[in-house]
């Protein structure tokens, strides 16, 4: 039953990055997206996050990090949006996840969409006290 649910987890966490890749809606109110499939997702991602064991974790990391160097915008906010939730749901990784996740959110808080820059600063926020007490 432990391995059932493993591959479980993994086969959602899966299917959530390859919603990440493929998601293009985006619902404009004001100056800002609204993009309510990826933030669906990524909600659901960091449930899925939150059990599984840490190696996985680190590589649904990898490859949201992969996603961060897309030409499209929408793929870099999905991916960002995932690193949002992912620290916000394994606080207690986070020493280990900081020197991964940090240097992605720089580069997304330099991107060239406000959106992608937004999203990359909300990133950080879960991160806050281990940062400013590390450096």
């Amino acid at each position: 039953a432990w391995l059932a649910n493993l591959e479980f987890l993994q086969d959602c966490a899966i299917r959530f990055l390859c919603v990440f890749a493929l998601d293009r809606f985006g619902d404009y109110v004001s100056d800002q997206v609204v993009a309510p499939v990826r933030e669906t997702c990524a909600q659901a991602l960091g449930a899925v996050l939150k059990h599984m064991h840490p190696s996985l974790v680190h590589e649904a990391l990898s490859i949201l990090l992969q996603m961060q160097g897309c030409r499209e915008w929408e793929v870099r906010h999905g991916s960002l949006l995932g690193i949002k939730y992912l620290v916000a749901v394994r606080q207690e990784m986070l020493p280990e996840l900081l020197p991964r996740v940090l240097p992605a959110c720089i580069v997304g808080l330099e991107d060239q969409d406000d959106d992608v820059r937004a999203v990359a600063a909300e990133a950080l926020i879960p991160a806050g006290k281990v940062i400013v007490s590390s450096a």
